[in-house]
């Protein structure tokens, strides 16, 4: 199988680096674009496969996140039914600690590995609405970022005893003479073999494999210590249990077939959700190749001609914490806004922490919908009174330059806020506003509108 075609030297833009962080990262202020554009494509994509913001020197955080539990949930404008009683209240302000821990992460050099994470938590998921326990969730979570570029097949050996998803698939409630095919099936389907490259009779050979494995749960609590997230696996051989599971894995990634879902996934992710058959397929034999290491893939993927190519590029619907971070990141906001970050999770249809079902979120046109755009409007505006709050540094970058030439500082604000070109009538409405453009409020309302564009939700 050949490799896809590099994208050459000569032909990296300021645009194609704008993509990359966009889609690798969770976009990048106009700084970062910059110096993303300058390291070149190469140095770039190298930098993000050590989970950092190219150009950016600080140190990433890759150690487990420390949530703090949130007293009070931001005030939306509108109160809870009176319906909800306190103990909804309380696993609300639970959850919210864990995403806006998690939300946080994202915004900084990090970024890269937080998108990663971001990816294994749509595809090994689980759901802090039925395991009910932060140590465990902020465990896996801390999977996911360790192990984030790195080899697939220890990763699936991981999550297969990992608390959080011991729970989640009622794996502890598997006994041998009464066994539930949940998770065999769901390892087979979801997380490595994908539909239809299993047989009932392997479902049910591995339901009988996976058995053994009880828990004790700790209290639950937000702000917990480290040795809180040890001891769980209390059952004498549940050691022997993982050394023979090991090898069950083993076997699965022996199979053809294994490699194929990943990379199906990881295109559906990072470039689109039309697939392309030959390139999924060649990235799936780099993936057999490099013996399940990540890094290969996603080398391949980001460095392609495909990847940058015009069909692909502001072709993709923002998922709602990618137009979240994304936002905040243009928008040169340094610490996230608690009440854009509570509003999203709780109106745009990407609760983390707590994906619709096994299978994790959907992705493409199922991000929009009537309710889901109006509400995206809605955090456009509470997203401008955040840029007006850090200084409105963005707006003043580009103040400056339309003071120096109209024309040319609108098209440097387009392409930094806008990854698609638009329709004439709107350039032309556009172009009007900058010829008028007097003063730093002006510039701050042409932002205003641009995020209110339809294509303000794609990059």
């Amino acid at each position: 199988m050949s490799r896809l075609t590099k994208l050459s030297d000569q032909k990296w833009s300021p645009q194609h680096a704008a993509h990359l962080l966009r889609r690798a990262s969770f976009g990048g202020s106009p700084e970062e674009v910059d110096l993303c554009y300058k390291l070149g494509m190469e140095t770039s994509v190298e930098m993000i496969l050590l989970g950092r913001q190219p150009g950016i020197p600080q140190r990433v955080n890759v150690g487990r996140l420390h949530p703090k539990l949130e007293k009070t949930l931001p005030q939306l404008g509108k109160k809870y039914s009176s319906s909800l009683d306190d103990d909804l209240k309380e696993y609300d302000k639970r959850l919210f600690s864990l995403q806006n821990s998690w939300l946080d992460r994202m915004i900084g050099v990090g970024a890269p590995l937080e998108k990663m994470t971001l990816f294994w938590h749509g595809m090994l998921t689980s759901s802090y609405a039925k395991v009910q326990t932060s140590s465990f969730i902020v465990r896996q979570n801390q999977l996911f970022r360790s192990m984030a570029y790195g080899d697939y097949r220890e990763l699936v050996k991981k999550i297969v005893v990992d608390p959080a998803m011991i729970v989640y698939l009622d794996i502890d409630q598997n006994r041998r003479t009464k066994p539930n095919e949940n998770f065999a099936r769901e390892l087979l389907e979801l997380f490595t073999l994908g539909e239809g490259n299993y047989s009932p009779d392997e479902i049910k050979k591995l339901a009988r494999e996976i058995v053994g494995y009880s828990l004790r749960k700790p209290k639950e609590k937000v702000e917990f210590k480290d040795e809180d997230m040890l001891g769980m696996e209390n059952n004498v051989g549940f050691s022997d249990k993982v050394k023979r599971l090991s090898k069950t894995v083993d076997s699965i990634f022996k199979k053809r077939a294994c490699g194929h879902l990943l990379c199906r996934r990881l295109w559906k992710f990072f470039v689109s959700v039309d697939e392309n058959p030959l390139a999924i397929l060649s990235l799936t034999e780099i993936l057999r190749d490099s013996k399940w290491q990540m890094k290969p893939v996603l080398r391949e993927m980001f460095m392609s001609e495909l990847f940058y190519a015009d069909k692909i590029v502001g072709q993709q619907i923002k998922s709602p914490v990618q137009y979240l971070i994304q936002s905040h990141k243009e928008m040169h906001a340094q610490q996230l806004d608690k009440k854009c970050a509570y509003y999203t999770m709780e109106k745009l249809g990407q609760n983390l922490f707590n994906p619709p079902n096994v299978a994790g979120w959907p992705a493409g046109e199922t991000w929009i919908n009537g309710d889901s755009i109006s509400a995206r409007y809605k955090l456009s505006l509470m997203l401008s009174d955040v840029m007006q709050r850090n200084g409105d540094k963005v707006v003043k970058l580009f103040y400056s330059k339309m003071k120096q030439d109209r024309v040319a500082g609108l098209i440097k604000m387009m392409d930094h806020f806008l990854p698609v070109t638009i329709p004439a009538e709107k350039a032309k409405l556009l172009l009007d506003l900058a010829k008028g453009a007097e003063s730093e409020a002006d510039v701050h309302k042409m932002v205003q509108y641009m995020m209110c564009m339809p294509e303000y939700q794609m990059c």
